[in-house]
């Protein structure tokens, strides 16, 4: 049997050498690491933040974004995604409605403190399960909170709108030729904007605290948050309500293509250490 402590074994085995021989030259304790640099978030993962809201990273569709935010949601034990309930009683994840997705702005703004990053969810545009239906040849439009075309839509799906008719559909009714839209607006203007009202599903409170922090930052503005939608479309047309980044006045934008790049917001349940 060897024995582990015997300081010959390594003569012994080599006589003409003693560098292996602990007894000899015993080894100098391995410096401790530096730390890793901070890596960049690679594209397809999602980007974490202590609280309640996850970023989801961009994706090339607004159908795989609906996908990967579902599969994403899912598969995490800490998920508190909401659910859609289909006709038939089945629960599927669906994304934040446009309301739900303001509402995360200001959670997430309130719940930090001025040294932290406030206005992360503020830097990105953000999409939504509200879909916004225009009536071909005219000024009409509905605002559809839980919009179950977008919810259930497929994941090859690479279109810019969704062809639905748009009498079939319910939701709030609205007309753009009878307030400003797709114009720069007021605090007192965004507070009495029948878009913007009928899109936070009438949550004066809400809108109030929304608009309070995007005229205020990062710095204060006189005007922001337009509300673009299309007019006269030649085919009855479905598309995503989205809110956009400061950088863009946070505007809501009703005119995007469900074939350009998409993001979401998800929700989790709040972390032990969050304020």
């Amino acid at each position: 049997m060897t024995n582990e402590n015997d300081p010959w074994k390594y003569v012994r085995a080599d006589p003409k050498s003693l560098e292996n021989n602990p007894f000899v030259n015993p080894k100098k304790p391995e410096p401790s690491p530096e730390p890793p640099a901070p890596q960049p978030v690679p594209q397809g993962s999602e980007i974490v933040s202590d609280g309640m809201y996850v970023l989801m990273d961009q994706t090339g569709t607004y159908a795989l974004g609906v996908h990967a935010l579902e599969d994403a949601a899912r598969s995490d034990a800490n998920s508190a995604q909401p659910f859609f309930v289909k006709r038939n009683g089945e629960r599927i994840v669906r994304p934040l409605t446009f309301k739900e997705t303001i509402e995360a702005r200001v959670n997430d703004y309130e719940s930090h403190s001025p040294s932290d990053d406030r206005l992360r969810l503020y830097r990105v545009w953000l999409d939504s399960c509200t879909g916004i239906a225009y009536k071909a040849g005219s000024t009409k439009f509905k605002i559809i909170p839980e919009c179950e075309d977008l919810i259930l839509i497929e994941k090859a799906f690479n279109q810019p709108f969704v062809q639905r008719d748009y009498d079939s559909l319910h939701g709030i009714e609205l007309d753009s030729a009878q307030a400003m839209y797709g114009v720069l607006l007021s605090k007192g203007e965004v507070l009495n904007h029948p878009g913007w009202r009928a899109a936070v599903e009438n949550d004066l409170a809400l809108l109030r605290a929304y608009a309070d922090i995007v005229f205020s930052e990062p710095n204060p503005r006189q005007e922001a948050m337009a509300f673009h939608v299309r007019q006269n479309t030649v085919k009855d047309e479905l598309r995503a309500l989205l809110v956009d980044n400061l950088s863009n006045d946070s505007i809501a934008c009703g005119d995007v293509s469900l074939s350009s790049y998409a993001r979401f917001v998800r929700k989790v349940v709040p972390s032990a250490g969050r304020r």
